[in-house]
């Protein structure tokens, strides 16, 4: 009840309120809802400055905690268009704005999804539908450069006027992720099929990005049984494991006790980057420190 109670007032808000330009600036400025800061740096990259970016989800907030609250719904009430990413804590929210005829459209549809857990029997890559597969397109600087292309396409159709400035400011931005890409491949590619361990599976397309194996503690995104967690810790163990990754946004209790265990250092890395770039240089940075000495132990 409480839930469809709170349906039917984001309704009747989304509905009989006004959207579109910001007041500032004379109105002139455009206002663009999406769910997480990665996806907002994007889409403020390609969009420019007639444009200001909303996210739901600010940077160092959990994802799988979102509740909609009054001052989401104060920006999305302001915003011209809503872009979504399928996933799915975005479900509850696209179908409030879809009841409520909101201007809704989704991003990276066309980038394939690998399973959501990149082990090594899956060093094929097979391709997974969005409801199975790994949701972090955006920890991958070609898919990155892959939804530039399709936000400028996507801005271009809902603001014709600007499809210029769109296609120009996404070729910008795919040439800087173009180079930290290539800066990343050159100092990974001595370290290619070497396997790293981390808690929370977010990292699988930088795997397969630089030829990596993610090896994940939690099972399919979720907190591991006692059986799984023991299997975990075996395998850490006969790799001889001297770091472990882990997110901030999660529990760390259990992170904290499985380095501890292992003897390893427990590093963070941020899933949900306003920066993705420098997410994925310090990442690289940590996996090449920790292969380096690895292999001054052999």
């Amino acid at each position: 009840m409480r839930f469809l109670l709170l349906s039917l007032t984001i309704g009747a808000v989304l509905s009989f309120c006004g959207c579109g330009s910001d007041e500032k600036n004379g109105g002139n400025i455009r206002r663009i809802a999406v769910f997480c800061a990665p996806v907002g740096t994007l889409v403020q990259q390609v969009a420019g400055d007639g444009f200001q970016v909303a996210v739901m989800v600010p940077a160092g907030k959990d994802v799988h905690e979102y509740e909609l609250t009054p001052a989401d719904l104060m920006q999305l009430q302001k915003s011209v268009l809503y872009l979504h990413i399928g996933m799915t804590q975005e479900g509850r929210l696209l179908k409030m704005l879809a009841e409520s005829g909101r201007q809704v459209r989704e991003l990276g549809a066309g980038v394939p999804r690998l399973p959501l857990s990149c082990h090594e029997e899956h060093e094929e890559h097979e391709l997974h539908d969005k409801a199975s597969g790994d949701p972090h397109i955006w920890l991958s600087l070609p898919n990155l450069m892959l939804m530039a292309d399709d936000c400028a396409g996507i801005l271009s159709e809902q603001f014709p006027e600007s499809a210029a400035v769109f296609r120009q400011n996404a070729e910008r931005y795919k040439q800087q992720l173009a180079i930290v890409h290539q800066d990343i491949t050159a100092g990974l590619q001595p370290y290619a099929k070497r396997e790293f361990f981390i808690f929370h599976p977010a990292f699988g397309y930088f795997a397969r990005d630089y030829q990596l194996v993610q090896q994940a503690v939690e099972e399919g995104g979720k907190t591991p049984t006692a059986q799984q967690l023991a299997k975990s810790l075996a395998k850490a163990g006969q790799s001889k494991v001297k770091c472990i990754f882990a997110s901030e946004q999660f529990n760390s209790a259990m992170p904290a006790a499985v380095a501890e265990t292992l003897n390893a250092k427990l590093e963070y890395l941020d899933p949900l980057p306003a920066d993705v770039p420098a997410e994925l240089k310090k990442a690289a940075r940590l996996l090449q420190s920790e292969f380096k000495a690895e292999d001054m132990e052999k």
